[in-house]
C-alpha cells in the first residue's frame, strides 16, 4: 500500500469531486492536513465542485466562505462556485458571486468564468436569463477574451433552452466561430440547430443554415446528432420537404441511421406529407424494421429500446396524419408481434388513426384492449375518442366519453371540452346545440379557460341556431377576456350578421377590434372586404384601398371574392384589373370568379378582353400559365425540394396565410379550389392552342382527373363560354366563335344546358352567320337548336319551359335562306309554328286565374 502524499491526495481529490463524493473527499481532506498541509484553493475547488456534483448548495456556499476566510478565492474557486451553483439551481446566487463578490474582490473573470455564466441561465431554463447570456458573450468579447468551442455550445445550448428567438443574432454567433479560430464540430453544429428550432428566421436565413451545414459536410462529416437536428429544423421551419436531400446527404455520408433520425425523419414527412416525402418515408420504414429486428434481440440498455419506441410512435403519427389508419394497424400489429412493445402513446397515436377516418368503432375497441394490455388511459387517450366522436358528430358518445374521463379521476381539458361541443355543433339538432351551451357553462365553471378555438364552435352554433344577439355577446366576450378570435371566428360572425342585414354593425366591431389589436387587422380587414363584397362591392373595394394605404395585404380569396362581385355588379373593369393583378403574382383564379368576370366582360362588349381570360384560363388548366410567374404548391407531388446542402440562395416567398372563408360564390367552389389564401401551382410547360383551347371532351376529363387529386378545376362554366361566343359572333369575330361553338357542341349535356340558359348565344350566332353571307353555317346552328330542344322536349322538359328563338332571328333565317337554300325555307316556318304551338298550349296548361271580383260562392 502507497503511502499517503500531497500529490496522491491531490489525485483522489479530483477522483472525489469528479464523482461528486463529499464524504470520502472531506476524509482526503483530513489525511492532507494529518500531513502538515492546509487547505489550499486547489482544496476548496475540489470540495466546492464535489458539493455541486451531490447538489448541496449549502456545502458549496460554505466552502466557498471557508475560502474567502483564507484568502484562497481565486478565479478558479470562483468559477467552481458559479458552476457548482447553477448545478444546485441556485441560479442567482451564481450571478451575484459573479456580479457581486467577485467584482469587490477584484477578481478578473476569464473564459471559464463566462462559460460557467452562461451555461447557468441554460440551466435555469428562463426565458429572461436568455438576454444576459447573450450581453455575457458580448462582454467576454470586449475585454479581449477567445471563445473556445465550450463557450460557443454552451451559448446555442442556453439559447435553446431559453427560448432566444432571434435568428439573425444566432447565426452572427455561428459566423464568430471562425473569427475567433474554433474549428466547427458535431457538437456546436447540434446545439446551434437546437437553438435554431424555435427561432424567427426569414427564407433566406433558413437557406444559410443549410449552406453552412455544407460548408461543414465539406471540411468534416457530421455525426448522425447532426442530421437529426437538421431534420427537425427543416420540420420547425416549415421546410419539411428540404428531408429529402438531408436524407440523400446522410446517405452519401454513409451514416448509419438509428433510432433518433427514424423519429426526425417520421415526423418531418408527417409535416409535410407530399407524395416524394411519403415515397422517401415507406422505404425508410422497410429500413427501420430490418435494423429493430437485428438489434431486438441483442442487450440493450432500457434508455435504447426507448428511443427504438419513439421512432415507431413517430411512424404510427405519421400514418395517422396521412389518414392511413390501415397502415398505422399494420404497424402496430408488428409491434406487438415483434416489438417494440408499445406504450399508451401508440396507442393514443393509433385511436387518433381511427379518429382522423371517422371509424369509431375501431378507436373504441383499441381503447377497450387498453386494461388488457396493462396500459391505463391518459389525458390523451381520452382526447382521441372525442376527437374521433367530434369528427362524426356523435354527441352522445362523446359525453359518455367525458364521463369516463372524469370517473377515471382526470380532469377535463379544455381541449377535451371544446371537443364534445364540436360533437354537439356537428350533430346540429336543437337538443345537441343547446348541449353545447351547456358544456360552455360547465367548463366556465370549473374555472377551465376557453380558447379561440372553443369560441369558434359556440360561434357556429349561433350561425346554426342564427342567433345574433348571442354572436356577439360570445365575440364581446372573448376580447374582453384577451383571447384573440381567429379569422374563421371573424367570418362566421360576418356572415350571421350579413345573414340578417347587420354587416354595418359587424364592420364597426371589427374595426374597433382591429385598432386595439393591430396583429389581427389584416385578417378582420379581409373578412369585412368579403362581407362587404355582397351587398356593396363599392364600399368592399374602398375598404381594400385602405388597407393598401395601411399596408396590410389583402389576401388571395379576398381578391377572388371581389373578382367575382365586381363581375356580378357590371364592373367588368375593376374586376379584370383584380384579376390580371392575381395572375402576375403568379397565383389561380378559381373557376366561378373567372367566369363571372368573362360573362361580365361580354356584356360590357369587350369580347376580346373576354377572350383573353378564357385563354388563360384554359392555359392554367392545361398547365401552362400566360405571363405568370413559376410558384411551387404546398403538398405538390410535383415539387422539387431545391438542393438542400449547398450554398443556395433563392427563397420562396410564403403568401400570408387567409381564412378558410368560401366566399360570396358558395362552398362548391371552396371545394373545388381547395384552401383559398395560399399560392397555387402554375405550371409552364407546352398547353392547347390559344383560341380555343381544350376540346370540350377533354375538358371534361381534365375537369374529373382534378377533382379526383385534390387540384382546383379552373375551365370556364358552360354559361360563361356561351355568352364568349355570343360576344365574339356580335363583334365580328366569327371565326373564333364558330370554333368555340364547335367544342361546346361535342359537349351534349352541356349544350343542352346553354341552350336552356342562353338563347342570345343561338341568336348571335345566327344573325351574325346571315350577315355575312354563311347562310350553309346558319342552318347548321338551327338544325343544331333544333335536335337539342327536341331532346329535351322527349325528356318530359314541360313545355313552358322549353327555350324560344326570337321571331325576328327566325325570319331573318327564313329570308337569307331564300335562293340557294330554297328548300330551307318550310324547315324554318315550321319552327316558327312549333314555337308558337308550343306558346299556346303552355297558356292553355296554365289553370284560369279567377277573378277577385267574385265573391265566395258566387259568379
Amino acid at each position: 500500500m502507497l503511502p499517503p502524499s500531497l500529490t496522491l491526495c491531490s489525485a483522489l481529490l479530483k477522483e472525489c469531486a469528479e464523482a461528486g463524493n463529499l464524504a470520502s473527499l472531506q476524509r482526503i481532506i483530513q489525511v492532507r492536513e494529518g500531513l502538515g498541509f492546509d487547505q489550499d484553493a486547489y482544496c476548496f475547488t475540489a470540495r466546492i465542485a464535489a458539493a455541486g456534483k451531490a447538489g448541496d448548495a449549502q456545502a458549496v456556499r460554505q466552502a466557498f466562505e471557508d475560502a474567502c476566510k483564507q484568502n484562497d478565492s481565486t478565479v478558479a474557486v470562483c468559477n467552481a462556485a458559479i458552476e457548482a451553483l447553477s448545478r444546485c439551481g441556485d441560479v442567482e446566487g451564481a450571478i451575484s458571486l459573479y456580479e457581486e463578490q467577485m467584482r469587490s474582490a477584484n477578481i478578473a473573470p476569464d473564459i471559464v468564468t463566462f462559460n460557467a455564466l452562461i451555461r447557468s441561465a441554460g440551466r435555469s431554463k428562463r426565458p429572461d436569463l436568455g438576454e444576459k447570456a447573450m450581453s455575457w458573450f458580448s462582454a467576454l468579447c470586449q475585454l479581449g477574451l477567445r471563445p473556445d468551442k465550450y463557450t460557443f455550445s454552451a451559448f446555442f445550448n442556453t439559447a435553446y433552452h431559453c427560448r432566444l428567438t432571434d435568428g439573425t443574432f444566432l447565426l452572427h454567433i455561428l459566423s464568430e466561430i471562425a473569427h475567433h479560430g474554433v474549428r466547427l464540430n458535431s457538437r456546436i453544429m447540434f446545439t446551434f440547430l437546437q437553438s435554431a428550432w424555435g427561432a424567427q428566421f426569414t427564407r433566406e436565413q433558413v437557406v444559410r443554415v443549410f449552406a453552412e451545414v455544407a460548408a461543414m459536410r465539406a471540411q468534416m462529416q457530421p455525426d448522425r446528432s447532426v442530421f437529426a437536428a437538421l431534420l427537425i429544423f427543416a420540420d420547425r421551419q416549415g421546410v419539411p420537404e428540404h428531408a429529402l436531400d438531408v436524407w440523400e446527404a446522410l446517405q452519401q455520408d454513409a451514416t448509419t441511421p438509428d433510432a433518433y433520425l427514424f423519429s426526425a425523419l417520421f415526423s418531418a414527412c408527417a409535416a409535410g406529407r407530399t407524395p416524394d416525402l411519403l415515397d422517401l418515408a415507406a422505404k425508410a420504414e422497410a429500413d427501420m424494421h430490418v435494423r429493430w429486428s437485428s438489434q431486438k434481440s441483442q442487450p440493450r440498455h432500457l434508455q435504447h429500446k426507448q428511443d427504438w419506441l419513439i421512432a415507431y410512435n413517430a411512424l404510427l403519427n405519421l400514418h395517422a396524419k396521412s389518414g392511413e389508419a390501415s397502415a398505422a394497424e399494420a404497424v402496430y400489429q408488428g409491434m406487438l408481434h415483434n416489438g417494440p412493445k408499445p406504450d399508451s402513446i401508440s396507442v393514443n397515436t393509433l385511436i387518433a388513426a381511427h379518429a382522423h377516418v371517422g371509424d369509431s368503432n375501431a378507436a373504441f375497441n383499441r381503447f377497450r384492449e387498453m386494461s388488457a394490455m396493462g396500459l391505463r388511459p391518459n389525458q390523451g387517450t381520452y382526447g382521441s375518442l372525442l376527437h374521433c366522436c367530434a369528427q362524426i358528430g356523435n354527441h352522445k358518445s362523446a359525453a359518455r366519453v367525458m364521463q369516463m374521463m372524469r370517473s377515471a379521476g382526470i380532469r377535463p381539458t379544455v381541449e377535451a371540452y371544446t371537443s364534445l361541443m364540436d360533437a354537439c355543433v356537428k350533430a346540429n339538432t336543437p337538443d345537441s346545440l343547446a348541449q353545447a351551451f351547456q358544456v360552455f357553462d360547465d367548463m366556465q365553471q370549473e374555472s377551465v379557460a376557453p380558447t379561440a378555438v372553443t369560441y369558434g364552435c359556440l360561434l357556429v352554433a349561433c350561425e346554426q341556431l342564427g342567433d345574433v344577439e348571442r354572436a356577439f355577446r360570445l365575440y364581446k366576450q372573448a376580447c374582453d377576456r384577451g383571447i384573440v378570435p381567429t379569422d374563421e371566428c371573424h367570418n362566421i360572425l360576418i356572415n350571421v350578421c350579413a345573414a340578417t342585414g347587420r354587416v354595418d354593425e359587424a364592420l364597426e366591431l371589427v374595426k374597433e377590434l382591429a385598432r386595439s389589436h393591430r396583429a389581427m387587422q389584416a385578417a378582420s380587414l379581409n373578412s369585412v372586404a368579403r362581407a362587404l363584397a355582397a351587398h356593396n362591392v363599392a364600399r368592399a373595394l374602398r375598404m381594400v384601398s385602405f388597407m393598401t394605404t395601411l399596408g396590410l395585404p389583402t389576401y388571395h380569396d379576398t381578391t377572388i371574392t371581389l373578382i367575382g362581385a365586381c363581375a356580378r355588379q357590371h364592373r367588368a373593369a375593376e374586376a379584370e384589373e383584380l384579376y390580371w393583378g392575381v395572375r402576375k403574382r403568379g397565383m389561380l383564379v378559381t373557376r366561378s370568379a373567372g367566369s363571372d368576370l368573362i360573362v361580365a366582360l361580354c356584356k360590357a362588349g369587350w369580347a376580346g378582353k373576354a377572350l383573353k381570360v378564357y385563354r388563360d384560363m384554359m392555359a392554367s388548366a392545361w398547365g401552362s400559365s400566360t405571363g405568370a410567374a413559376k410558384h411551387l404548391q404546398p403538398g405538390s407531388g410535383q415539387q422539387k425540394a431545391a438542393p438542400l446542402l449547398q450554398a443556395c440562395s433563392d427563397a420562396c416567398s410564403k403568401a400570408p396565410a387567409a381564412s378558410t372563408h368560401a366566399g360570396v360564390h358558395g362552398h362548391a367552389d371552396a371545394a373545388h379550389n381547395g384552401a383559398t389564401g395560399y399560392c397555387q401551382s402554375v405550371n409552364e410547360h407546352g398547353g392547347p392552342d390559344a383560341v380555343t383551347g381544350l376540346p370540350l371532351q377533354r375538358q371534361k376529363a381534365l375537369s374529373h382527373s382534378k377533382k379526383q387529386k385534390g387540384q382546383p378545376i379552373l375551365i370556364p362554366h358552360i354559361a360563361a363560354v356561351g355568352a364568349l361566343v355570343g360576344a365574339l359572333a356580335r363583334s365580328g369575330d366569327l371565326n373564333t366563335a364558330l370554333e368555340l361553338y364547335a367544342q361546346v357542341g361535342r359537349d351534349k349535356a352541356g349544350a343542352e344546358r346553354l341552350t336552356m340558359m342562353d338563347r342570345s348565344m343561338w341568336q348571335s350566332l345566327l344573325e351574325t352567320c346571315c350577315h355575312t353571307g354563311r347562310v350553309a353555317t346558319a342552318l347548321q346552328v338551327f338544325d343544331d337548336w333544333k335536335a337539342h330542344v327536341s331532346q329535351m322536349e322527349e325528356a318530359g322538359v314541360e313545355l313552358a319551359q322549353l327555350p324560344r328563338l326570337s321571331n325576328a332571328t327566325l325570319a331573318f333565317l327564313e329570308s337569307c335562306c331564300r335562293g340557294e337554300h330554297e328548300w330551307r325555307v318550310f324547315d324554318v316556318c315550321a319552327a316558327m309554328r312549333q314555337q308558337s304551338e308550343r306558346k299556346r298550349q303552355a297558356t292553355l296548361a296554365r289553370p284560369r286565374k279567377l277573378s277577385h271580383h267574385f265573391l265566395d260562392g258566387e259568379e
